[in-house]
């Protein structure tokens, strides 16, 4: 390996994920060992992990406690690896072969790189709509990058980075979401503990703070970072994200022991219908767009003003 420095991968693993070993194969060329953090493995999957001969030394360190998303350990995880710099890679994901021979060209040099990734959603390359580059920190020295104990936080960062180039060719792929059970099944693990950390915060989360939330989501992905131009997969994921906003709340309002609101309900509604529209309208006049899009435009305009 180019200037000598070894690389450990730290890998957290849940069930029996079918890319796992595609994603093991293609940082092997950058590594010297791997540490599999195991959240619920399946027994199936451990008892090949414990018998599969890599390339590089492996070994699996248990957690006990359930992990709710990966970024309530993070950091802990950083003490289980041997050597200063650490690859964090997800289960899901691989590396390109271009990627990883630029990694080993410039690692040594950096103290962390910040590389794109291309999430696979639903069997298509989901270019817009905040899907891409999707920067992510995963190749770093232990001592220049801090994870926070916050869902979908970004890592406090020291020292010198290295930016990749927004190029499909240097991206980690991300076989994310394959089915509409996957996402709601992790929006579902999400929402639950982002509406943990709202009610630990002791602020008050209300049904407009929700509805402003999801039409920013909808909004923002469809509109302002042009979600349409993926088709109906944009269409689907920025209704999917606003939605989520809205799930939350829902288990917000659980975790209240579903103590009402003093709110006007209908009001509430003709808040979310009203600004939507005016929103929708905004944006197709904003940007230039094609017809078919013109006519969505018209055809909800009409339905929720009229």
């Amino acid at each position: 390996m180019m200037n000598q420095e070894k690389v450990s991968l730290v890998m957290v693993v849940h069930g029996n994920p079918p890319y796992i070993f595609t994603s093991i194969e293609s940082a092997i060329p950058l590594i010297s060992e791997i540490v599999f953090i195991d959240i619920g493995i399946s027994k199936d999957l451990k008892s090949q992990l414990v018998n599969k001969k890599f390339k590089v030394p492996h070994r699996i360190i248990k957690v006990n406690d359930p992990v709710a998303y990966v970024e309530l350990i993070r950091e802990e995880n950083k003490k289980h690896a041997k050597h200063d710099y650490i690859l964090f890679l997800d289960e899901d994901e691989e590396l390109s072969a271009e990627l990883v021979e630029l990694l080993k060209k410039n690692i040594g040099k950096y103290d962390y790189f910040g590389i794109p990734r291309k999430n696979i959603i639903f069997n298509k390359w989901i270019e817009n709509s905040r899907w891409w580059p999707d920067y992510q920190v995963r190749l770093f020295r232990k001592s220049k990058v801090t994870w926070p104990k916050i869902i979908h936080s970004q890592p406090q960062l020291t020292g010198n980075g290295f930016a990749v180039a927004q190029d499909e060719r240097f991206a980690i792929i991300h076989h994310n979401y394959g089915t509409i059970d996957q996402y709601l099944s992790k929006g579902m693990r999400y929402a639950k503990a982002q509406a943990k950390e709202r009610l630990d915060e002791q602020k008050n989360y209300t049904i407009i703070d929700s509805f402003n939330e999801g039409l920013s989501e909808f909004i923002g992905r469809f509109f302002a970072e042009k979600g349409y131009r993926d088709g109906i997969h944009g269409l689907v994921l920025a209704t999917l994200q606003m939605f989520y906003t809205f799930l939350v709340y829902c288990y917000y309002f659980e975790g209240k022991k579903f103590k009402a609101e003093d709110r006007d309900v209908v009001e509430a509604a003709n808040h979310f219908f009203e600004k939507g529209a005016y929103e929708v309208s905004h944006w197709m006049d904003k940007e230039s767009l094609h017809s078919p899009v013109k006519s969505f435009k018209s055809k909800i305009v009409r339905k929720l003003l009229r």
